[in-house]
């Protein structure tokens, strides 16, 4: 990815979702991107990309707290998944959390990170 496309798709992801996190609405879904190239000491350029989705089952309220912890805040049931990719590396991840009525949390994920030779599987259940 050259230098004019990286740009230019970073600025346009700054102003949609800028916009959308200043309109201070309840939300479910929660959007984000990022990408950046990488060149090392010998001028060899790597891309590096990463998108986030997260779905939380009732509204989230932007006014318990600033923005970016609204949605740890909420104490609301969510799924969220996660791609990312770097050269010769992948890396995919699933998660969830359940909140009880008693503020009780049940989170669970899974993540595979695909490498060149190999693939790494990690998963985890917590209880809090």
């Amino acid at each position: 990815m050259n230098f004019k496309k990286s740009a230019l798709f970073t600025a346009l992801s700054l102003v949609g979702f800028g916009t959308l996190a200043t309109q201070d609405a309840d939300y479910q879904h929660e959007v984000s991107l990022s990408t950046f190239d990488y060149v090392d000491g010998d001028f060899s350029q790597d891309a590096t990309f990463s998108a986030n989705y997260r779905y939380y089952v009732s509204p989230v309220s932007q006014k318990n707290g600033p923005y970016a912890l609204s949605g740890f805040l909420a104490h609301t049931s969510n799924v969220g998944v996660e791609y990312g990719h770097s050269g010769s590396v992948g890396s995919y991840s699933l998660d969830g959390q359940y909140v009880f009525d008693s503020n009780f949390f049940i989170k669970a994920n899974y993540q595979t990170i695909d490498l060149t030779l190999r693939t790494y599987n990690s998963y985890a259940v917590k209880a809090t």
